[in-house]
């Protein structure tokens, strides 16, 4: 009871304070934006508050005597000397009272919702719209479109609303402001006014598009849309006297209309001719009709740029746009095909006489994709024939625009129906990759930007790559068969992990044809497959060996392992269709490849008897697979570690560390592995993932604190004093070198928890164990800072945890209990 006067007051001042003051211009520059722009949750229409300087044209001298409220002054003075400055300030604070209503609604909806009853009733009640001034009168409804913002206030103002809709003097207001208000609560309360949808709705909104104020025009074109969309089951029957009336606003003649008002007005037409009315035929083939009739002009008229406009004005651009608005109708009319063949038979002969820049490109590529989901194949496939070309001719100048053309012609493969789609692969592709990939290899990276049109550029064609062998399988082998520079493509990308997302699109390509080769039942085709067309042998060395060098803490590195075992998976199912003497070779190649490329771990032995006799599922195989390359990424880490502190080496290793320790030990890698692989140059996503690590250092706000001493051969001193210093910065680990460089360097794992809650650094500074707040633990490498193992220990109660002298064992608190895991190593895969 105490809060509902405050509600009310709150409500009454802002209505006051949604009218705009005298001094507010519309036609500026400042609010042309709100006025125009699509609805935002402040109401789009602003008001004045004490005269009509906001009115039409049409307004006269009499609405200056009305009586109008009279809001508190904002602003100092009644002169405006800088009109646009004011006009921003108050169009912000307008919005201000906009949330502050939506705020009295939170409070106590019952109580708001009455006052804007209240107020609804008291302006539709005898004449009082009409002795109100426009300002007070747009102000009421923009409360009313404020507080149906909320689904659920919707429906309670429903009833409100209708007492608008029914209102005459203000559905037949002439002030544009009022009109722009009304036509939002039009489209906004439509539903629960079903009744009057025909009779008020409808002839409103086509009112506000014939209004000859082109704010007004523009705007109820965009709401007739939603209207459409919403209702097209009752409008739809009346679609025939819907174009008659609407019919000079659709005439497509130079200087017509503005582009963006009449591409709604079609895709209104489209929605309602999108269904199985009676009219629908005569209709469509009278637009279709209209649009043959512009056609015909030929030479300048259809490519004419019209005075201050664009290409996107031309006519020849306005029929494409229009017809891609009513492209959803062919499905619903099939007796109008032969006009479509028609139409679109006379753009494509226009063809030569247009200039194509990017606007008329763009063009094509949406009335394409909008034909593809109606069209029949058998017609769609000469308008492919001729666009194709044109749109390919005109995408060789910029990388973006030919990696445009590369996605829609994935988007054709992907959509379209067997026989268009093996058409599109068997014409485009060859032709692609052949003029693409070298340009491709040739493309200078000496600048982020051109690094990034290059990884664009290589995606792109993967892309279609990848969707081909997907959707059109056979279609590709042939492609393959006959084109040896997509082999030579894929087998580039595979060597080049520096980018992932190269590296994982490669591998997608020749996992889906493994996988395809796998459901073969010809011996001689799947050898072929493997042996000859995809060369196996050859790629797969390049694929595994590759994976030393991706960094497994990222995302997408994870998810191209993923990606290899699934391939290698599909190669153990493949070779079981093989004679014994081609399984034994596959076999051999299979070992080899890990073996080379690898570590050696009780995990690679596990991985492999899950490869080639399938005795492990999809999901425990990739997870194998991952620790096989944890383990040999750490293994060359701390086989190689710089003894000085840096991003890449905290500590030094010992050579007279326990056998528990497999990291300090020299891996087992094959000869030529002894360094790791590097790009050389930064990858595109290196060079975009900048990051801070603590530049001046944090400040340490709690957590646990750790001395580790680094043990070396050559140390005789029986406790050495500590020479490294592991504390935490929230949820990292910071490492501080003490006995050489004093540098920090925080590790690039994090935690799940929100805090680390205990950790412990093994004797030879080989791992770190770490345990968060939420009870996740995390065995880390420390010089590389890769997580090797994450486990959860289902307790949030450790405090505690600590390696033995020896290294072989860990204790961990939990609660009043101390637990005892074995120390990870190598050998279980740094398992606890």
């Amino acid at each position: 009871e105490e809060v509902k006067p405050v509600v009310t007051e709150v409500m009454r001042l802002s209505l006051i304070h949604l009218c705009y003051p005298q001094w507010f211009s519309h036609e500026g520059p400042a609010v042309s934006a709100v006025v125009s722009g699509t609805n935002s949750r402040c109401p789009s229409s602003p008001a004045s508050s004490q005269s009509n300087g906001q009115e039409s044209s049409s307004s006269d001298e009499e609405s200056t005597t009305r009586h109008t409220l009279r809001p508190k002054h904002l602003f100092p003075g009644d002169d405006v000397d800088d009109g646009t400055e004011q006009e921003v300030a108050f169009t912000e604070f307008r919005s201000d009272v906009c949330k502050l209503i939506r705020k009295a609604l939170a409070v106590d909806k019952d109580t708001a919702l009455e006052f804007v009853r209240n107020t609804v009733s008291s302006i539709t009640q005898g004449n009082q719209a009409a002795a109100l001034a426009d300002s007070q009168l747009e102000a009421c409804l923009t409360m009313l479109h404020v507080c149906g913002e909320q689904k659920a206030y919707e429906n309670e103002l429903g009833p409100t609303a209708t007492q608008i809709l029914h209102c005459p003097g203000i559905m037949q207001h002439r002030s544009w402001l009022v009109q722009l208000q009304t036509l939002e609560l039009v489209c906004k309360y439509s539903g629960a006014a079903s009744r009057c949808i025909d009779v008020v709705c409808l002839p409103a909104l086509l009112g506000g598009v014939r209004s000859k104020n082109p704010k007004v025009a523009k705007r109820a074109s965009f709401l007739l849309v939603k209207f459409c969309k919403q209702h097209k089951a009752a409008v739809g029957p009346k679609v025939g006297p819907f174009v008659n009336e609407l019919s000079s606003c659709l005439t497509i003649a130079p200087g017509q209309a503005d582009r963006d008002y009449q591409d709604n007005l079609y895709e209104a037409v489209g929605t309602l001719l999108s269904q199985d009315i009676d009219d629908q035929a005569m209709t469509l083939l009278a637009v279709l009709g209209q649009f043959s009739t512009v056609l015909d002009r030929g030479g300048p008229d259809l490519v004419a740029v019209p005075p201050g406009g664009t290409t996107a004005d031309c006519l020849y651009n306005r029929v494409m746009l229009a017809l891609a608005s009513l492209a959803k109708a062919i499905e619903k009319c099939s007796v109008g095909l032969e006009a479509w063949d028609m139409v679109l038979g006379k753009l494509r002969t226009s063809f030569a006489h247009v200039a194509v820049d990017r606007i008329i490109r763009q063009s094509m590529i949406l009335l394409c994709r909008q034909l593809l989901q109606t069209l029949p194949s058998e017609r769609l496939a000469p308008v492919l024939n001729d666009v194709l070309p044109v749109v390919k001719a005109n995408s060789t100048t910029q990388s973006a625009d030919m990696a445009e053309f590369l996605g829609f012609v994935s988007h054709l493969v992907t959509q379209s129906d067997a026989e268009l789609g093996r058409g599109l692969v068997s014409s485009q592709l060859p032709g692609l990759v052949n003029d693409l990939a070298p340009a491709w290899q040739a493309m200078p990276v000496d600048s982020p930007e051109t690094r990034r049109e290059k990884l664009e550029l290589g995606v792109a064609i993967l892309t279609l790559m990848r969707d081909s062998a997907t959707k059109q399988t056979e279609a590709f082998v042939e492609v393959l068969r006959s084109t040896p520079a997509v082999l030579g493509l894929l087998r580039l990308c595979i060597g080049t992990p520096g980018e992932v997302q190269l590296y994982t699109a490669s591998i997608q390509i020749v996992s889906r044809l493994v996988e395809a080769t796998s459901r073969a039942t010809d011996p001689e085709f799947v050898r072929v497959m493997l042996a000859d067309l995809l060369n196996l042998p050859e790629l797969l060395p390049i694929c595994v060996g590759a994976l030393r060098q991706l960094n497994v803490n990222d995302y997408e590195s994870v998810k191209a392992v993923f990606l290899v075992s699934q391939m290698l998976r599909n190669v153990g199912l493949t070779q079981k269709v093989l004679p014994p003497e081609s399984q034994g070779r596959v076999q051999s190649v299979l070992q080899t490849t890990l073996g080379s490329g690898l570590a050696e771990s009780p995990e690679l032995a596990r991985f492999y008897e899950g490869v080639v006799n399938g005795s492990l599922p999809p999901t425990q195989l990739r997870e194998t697979l991952l620790q096989c390359v944890k383990i040999t990424i750490a293994k060359m880490s701390d086989h190689h570690d710089d003894p000085s502190l840096g991003p890449k080496s905290m500590s030094a290793t010992s050579p007279s560390s326990s056998p528990s320790s497999e990291p300090a030990s020299p891996p087992d890698l094959p000869d030529g592995a002894a360094t790791k692989v590097t790009s050389g140059e930064p990858s595109v996503a290196t060079r975009l993932s900048f990051g801070f690590t603590n530049l001046i250092g944090p400040t340490y706000s709690g957590g646990p604190v750790r001395f580790s001493t680094r043990k070396t051969s050559s140390s005789q001193d029986a406790h050495p004093p500590p020479s490294l210093l592991l504390s935490t910065v929230s949820s990292r680990v910071q490492v501080t070198d003490l006995s050489r460089s004093n540098r920090t360097a925080c590790l690039p794992m994090e935690v799940r928890g929100s805090a680390i809650a205990a950790m412990t650094a093994s004797p030879d500074n080989s791992l770190l164990f770490t345990v968060d707040t939420d009870g996740f633990a995390m065995v880390v490498a420390l010089s590389p800072g890769l997580v090797l193992h994450r486990m959860n220990l289902k307790t949030k109660t450790v405090r505690a945890a600590e390696f033995s002298p020896d290294g072989r064992y860990i204790a961990v608190t939990s609660g009043r209990k101390v637990v005892v895991w074995y120390a990870p190593s190598a050998s279980t895969g740094w398992q606890m």
